[in-house]
């Protein structure tokens, strides 16, 4: 089933409008009587467009309308999501205000020993924020789902949020006693994860290019 949009019924019922009237292939008004030019939009009048061009026309352009309007969306939620996630980092940084040293130590024994597994404190701080990460990513793309009908730019958001989750619960089980995974388990886990991730948001842009739900079908 299709699902036109509202403006497109107002244009249609506008197009049909009363028997011996004119409008114009340009903007879609009616036009005075003899007229040369349109008084609404300036184009000059030629031969009129029949009424399978007409509806093409103004389903094109009302759907190019909704899509200027998710755009606006999107960039407003960009900045909420953006605000969120500063605040992720503030309460992290008042949760373990010795982030800055634990990271210095971290640098200093990897430059110096190559260890590059973070110790349990600095592993801490990763699964904390990760996790505050993910939660957020799903709250926020699901807000942004219902207030904008937007469909592929909330659903690569909660793909993302996924996949700190699962970051964040596979270093949960390198850290555990005893502990569940090895340090080659949890980077086997993080590349599957990755990859996973990179296919499943290809899928999601290629079958949903920036578009909005009401619009999945076009008219055929």
């Amino acid at each position: 089933m299709r699902i036109e949009p509202l403006g497109y019924y107002r244009s249609l019922i506008a197009i049909v409008g009363e028997p011996g009237l004119a409008f114009c292939s340009n903007c879609g008004k009616e036009l005075t009587q003899d007229a040369a030019y349109c008084i609404h939009c300036g184009a000059k009048v030629g031969e009129p467009l029949s009424f399978g061009r007409r509806w093409e026309r103004d389903w094109e352009r009302e759907r190019r309308r909704e899509w200027r309007r998710e755009r606006a969306g999107d960039g407003w939620w960009g900045v909420i999501s953006a605000f969120g996630f500063l605040i992720i980092i503030g309460l992290t940084i008042s949760t373990y205000p010795n982030v800055f040293i634990l990271s210095g130590n971290y640098f200093a024994n990897l430059t110096a020993y190559g260890y590059w597994i973070p110790d349990l404190a600095l592993g801490r701080v990763i699964i904390y924020f990760l996790t505050a990460c993910g939660v957020w990513g799903l709250v926020s793309n699901g807000l942004r789902f219902a207030f904008t009908n937007s469909l592929s730019r909330p659903m690569r958001g909660v793909v993302g949020a996924l996949f700190a989750l699962y970051v964040a619960n596979s270093f949960s089980q390198y850290y555990a006693t005893p502990r569940t995974i090895t340090w080659s388990g949890l980077v086997l886990n993080f590349f599957v994860g990755l990859a996973v991730v990179i296919v499943v948001d290809a899928v999601i842009a290629y079958s949903f290019p920036h578009r909005h739900w009401r619009y999945a079908t076009t008219p055929g």
